[in-house]
């Protein structure tokens, strides 16, 4: 089974976007803690960016999902924008060929069929 680091993105001084006292950190700290319980328990090796509310640098993220040697790495973040338009859920990807357009494909998919979200496709 492949190895799988969850970046909860943003996290101590860095809220990410905001609105009102609702912080992007927040949510995406507490969707990365269910999505690891999930993993977990369907048989998955996992490794989090961080399990509190800290800062994390982003080269620091990055230097502990290479020594987990994970094979996926998930980055959750819950971006806000002024223009309307710029709603939805996209899913970005290293590369769109193979197991990763694959996969792209298939997370995308879950969040459009959970949330009924606009769909912003894989990127």
């Amino acid at each position: 089974m492949p190895k799988i680091f969850i970046d909860a993105g943003h996290g101590g001084k860095d809220s990410g976007a905001t609105n009102g006292n609702i912080f992007e950190k927040d949510i995406a700290l507490k969707i990365a803690l269910k999505l690891n319980e999930i993993l977990k328990s369907r048989g998955f090796q996992t490794q989090l960016s961080r399990t509190t509310d800290v800062f994390v640098e982003l080269n620091e993220r990055a230097k502990k999902a290479n020594n987990f040697a994970s094979d996926i790495f998930v980055s959750i973040h819950l971006n806000s924008a002024a223009n309307a338009d710029a709603s939805g859920i996209e899913t970005l990807i290293y590369s769109y060929v193979g197991q990763n357009q694959k996969l792209g494909d298939d997370i995308q998919n879950a969040l459009i069929a959970a949330t009924n979200a606009k769909n912003r496709g894989v990127k």
